[in-house]
Formats: C-alpha cells, structure tokens, sequence
C-alpha cells in the first residue's frame, strides 16, 4: 500500500488488489502457526493485521465496536455479516463493519465486484461462518437491562 498524500483529516492511499491480497495471504500462512482468529483492516496503519485467541488487545478491540455502534454518533454505525470472500485459496466470512467518513477501497478491491459501495464496509476476516456468526450475535446484543 502506498501513500499518495495527506491532509488534516484523511490519508489518501493507492491499493492494488495484489498487494491487499499478498498481504492477506502472508497473514494467513503466518497466523496458522498462531492459529489466528482474525484478519482485520486498520485504518490508521493502511495495512491488514490479525488478532489470535487469547489476544487481549482482541477484547479491547471488540469491546470498542460493540460499544462504538452502541453510541448514538459512534465511529460505528453498523455491523453486519459480510458475503464469504475468496482471498487465495482460502474462503474467509467477514464482519462487515460501517465506519462513516472511514472508506475502506482495500475491501472494495477484494471483492472484485467493481461496487464503491463495498468500501464502505471495514472488514473483519473469520475463518468460519459459526465463529464469525457468535461474534457478531454479541457484538449486536442490546445492552443489558433494555
């Protein structure tokens, strides 16, 4: 991923599908090992990164979403299970997150579909269709006591 240029608010970067998908390759070779539980964008790195369980900043991670989509004017305004996603030769199931002002052209590029719409979706990458289902059941929980 290259950077092109910056201003106050946002960083303007250039992504090609190869490189999103080298990426994403390496940190699922590499996660294996760890038996990695989740590839996710970050925003403010332009890179993927993966969480592996047990992983503490994991829980601070999910804790975060769930209680940014909980806020009225959060940084989260949605999150939704994704379409399963081909990456390689693996299939991943993605939590498909909706950051307002956060476009993720990476995740637009995956989906090779050619849709602008799909960059608005942060994407949280899952091996399975049942471990992305259980985080996402908890992640839209209402908040006890409502």
């Amino acid at each position: 991923m290259e950077v092109l240029g910056r201003d106050d608010e946002n960083t303007l970067v250039g992504v090609k599908l190869e490189d999103a998908v080298a990426q994403i390759v390496a940190i699922q070779q590499s996660s294996l090992e760890e038996k990695g539980l989740m590839i996710y964008w970050v925003h403010g790195r332009n890179a993927f990164m993966f969480f592996y369980p047990g992983d503490k900043n994991y829980r601070v991670e999910m804790k975060r979403l769930r209680r940014e989509l909980r806020k009225t004017n959060g940084n989260v305004s949605e999150i939704v299970a994704g379409e399963p996603l081909q990456v390689g030769s693996h299939t991943f199931y993605p939590i498909d997150v909706r950051m307002p002002r956060r476009p993720c052209f990476p995740y637009m590029l995956l989906r090779q579909e050619g849709l602008f719409d799909h960059s608005d979706f942060t994407p949280y990458l899952l091996r399975t269709a049942e471990k992305r289902d259980a985080i996402l059941a908890w992640l839209n929980r209402p908040k006890r006591g409502m």
